[in-house]
């Protein structure tokens, strides 16, 4: 009968079925026993959808081979979509598309960034970190720009980091008082996208002058940990941890802490596991 419902047999057949050993001349208890079976029929005939979705599974209307038929079409269509949207991302070049950007109305920078805010002040903040704030507009503007890296392929997203990282390395090489105090944040600007760029000597650089440019700047340790956890040197990584804490209080350093703990017990017993077999041999 394929995918419909079975057809149910008459309320003759179930009668016979049923009851064997009915008496024909008793003609009261087989039309009784009719009207019971009618209405059984009746409520079968008139069932939910779920529950004759639940007797029919759809392995039963179509075989395994159909299912997987239907699985690779919409595979293909999510693939075909997805490169469609890659297509439309890449005809624009990304420093087209950072063009269109402008810092001063962007929320991804730091507040003495936001130039069109309400509240911003160029007078208060120039006054409050000095005359080398003049050219952290620079840093502002890649800043900015930095997120449309992130939608290109490896190639192209190095070239738009490494373009827009010149924006801190400007304000760097122009300040002239060596306490100012943005240093700290430029240098760990730097050393961030150097990580990017997996430049990690470099990067390890940027964050040890941001270090010491402010001893109790957390962001430098915390992102100088992430390097030294990526090269495996968790000596190094837990020793720049606890240094930080020794400045000055911090929940990232001691998540750090706990990751750099977790990971040498998963680094042992790899190597224990290793063992074990030349062990035994």
């Amino acid at each position: 009968m394929g995918c419909g419902l079975r057809p149910y047999a008459s309320a003759d057949d179930r009668i016979q079925s049923d009851n064997p050993m009915l008496d024909p001349q008793s003609g009261l208890t087989v039309l009784a026993r009719s009207q019971q079976l009618m209405q059984e029929n009746r409520r079968r005939r008139f069932t939910t959808r779920e529950n004759f979705l639940a007797r029919q599974p759809f392995s039963s209307c179509y075989g395994h081979s159909e299912t997987r038929m239907v699985s690779r079409i919409l595979s293909v269509l999510a693939v075909t979509l997805s490169l469609v949207y890659m297509a439309e991302a890449f005809a624009i070049p990304w420093s087209e598309a950072a063009r269109k950007i402008d810092y001063k109305n962007s929320k991804v920078v730091p507040p003495f960034c936001q130039v069109n805010s309400p509240n911003y002040s160029g007078a208060r903040y120039k006054k409050k970190f000095g005359q080398d704030f003049t050219w952290i507009n620079h840093y502002c503007d890649a800043k900015a720009k930095i997120p449309v890296c992130w939608d290109y392929p490896k190639k192209a997203r190095n070239a738009c980091l490494t373009r827009f990282m010149r924006g801190a390395q400007y304000a760097i090489d122009h300040t002239k008082n060596p306490a100012y105090p943005l240093l700290p944040l430029l240098y760990t600007e730097v050393g961030t996208l150097l990580k990017n760029l997996e430049r990690y000597g470099e990067s390890i650089h940027s964050f040890q002058q941001a270090i010491n440019k402010n001893k109790k700047y957390i962001p430098a340790y915390s992102r100088l940990v992430d390097v030294y956890i990526l090269l495996n040197d968790f000596d190094r990584a837990e020793q720049t941890a606890k240094s930080g804490l020794e400045q000055k209080k911090s929940k990232s350093l001691k998540r750090r802490l706990e990751k750099i703990a977790k990971l040498r017990a998963e680094a042992a017993t790899k190597m224990a596991n290793e063992s074990a077999p030349e062990t035994a041999q």
